[in-house]
């Protein structure tokens, strides 16, 4: 895996909390386009297929705190 930058984790915490694409990109004060670029990319770093299986690998692996 490779390493996942600040953004990346935040973005991963606002999935967890259950944000959509509009909401991440407001907090990351980014559009929307970018969010979903972003995620692509994470998801494939992690080497997951979706939203669900992003977060819960992220707790699973320490990446997100409790």
């Amino acid at each position: 895996m490779s390493e996942i930058t600040a953004t990346e984790r935040t973005m991963l915490s606002l999935i967890g909390e259950g944000l959509e694409k509009r909401a991440i990109a407001k907090q990351l004060r980014s559009n929307v386009l970018m969010v979903a670029f972003r995620q692509r990319r994470l998801y494939k770093k992690l080497g997951v297929p979706n939203a669900p299986a992003a977060v819960h690998y992220a707790f699973k692996n320490g990446l997100l705190p409790d």
